[in-house]
């Protein structure tokens, strides 16, 4: 009897312990596949390249614009900014690509980029299409009384032309009503508008006695 119950407990034993070695290695499998999925994860996250696109003038979010990422032999699916003008690419293989932005609106950007997944988000100004309307103040007609407005008097600028122009908008590329010579005597409203952005703004005064705009830093007041 003492020899059967030796052999039952020494069974007993050696399937403890192999119980026991086989939880062990469940247990360790167990913990490489978190870890592995875990690593995985993280480098995934690390991968991702983010671009922002705004206004070149407001710096306001440009939504809905089309972003391409040009690699050398490879071209990724296009993808649409969202509301907060945000996109995201796998970032490239190679640190040299093209970027190409299409947004409505805006002028089309198409350059030569660095991303990195340890950079952080590269943000685009884009400059509004010259093709644009831009939202201005109507010219009053002859039935507005000018009281109603704050004017003051400006002398034009001599910037080597020897004129300053009237324009129809206040922007380069609309109708030039009259050429003003330099240094002469203008009444213009004091409250500026905006209009297109040229060489060091893009701030213009509506003159009413010439029916038009004059590019602000064209004028020194009096």
């Amino acid at each position: 009897m003492k020899n059967k119950n030796s052999q039952n407990q020494d069974q007993g034993s050696k399937w403890m312990a192999l119980s026991g070695i086989g939880a062990a290695i469940i247990a360790a499998f167990a913990t490489i596949l978190v870890g592995h999925w875990q690593s995985s994860n993280k480098t995934e996250k690390s991968t991702d390249c983010g671009i922002k696109v705004v206004d070149e003038v407001t710096r306001n979010s440009v939504p809905n614009a089309t972003v391409i990422l040009e690699e050398l032999g490879k071209v990724n699916t296009p993808k649409i900014t969202d509301s907060e003008g945000y996109v995201y690419f796998d970032c490239p293989e190679k640190l040299r690509s093209i970027l190409i932005i299409k947004p409505i609106g805006y002028q089309e950007y198409r350059k030569r980029v660095d991303l990195k997944p340890e950079s952080e988000t590269l943000t685009i100004p884009i400059p509004l299409d010259k093709q644009t309307s831009l939202q201005t103040t109507p010219a009053p007609d002859s039935s507005t009384n000018p009281a109603t407005y704050a004017t003051a008097q400006y002398m034009t600028r001599d910037v080597g032309d020897g004129f300053v122009s009237v324009r129809a908008k206040p922007e380069k590329e609309s109708a030039e009503i009259k050429r003003v010579s330099a240094k002469t005597l203008v009444t213009c409203r004091v409250e500026e508008v905006q209009g297109q952005q040229l060489w060091s703004g893009n701030m213009w005064r509506l003159c009413d006695e010439l029916e038009g705009y004059i590019y602000s830093p064209l004028l020194s007041p009096v």
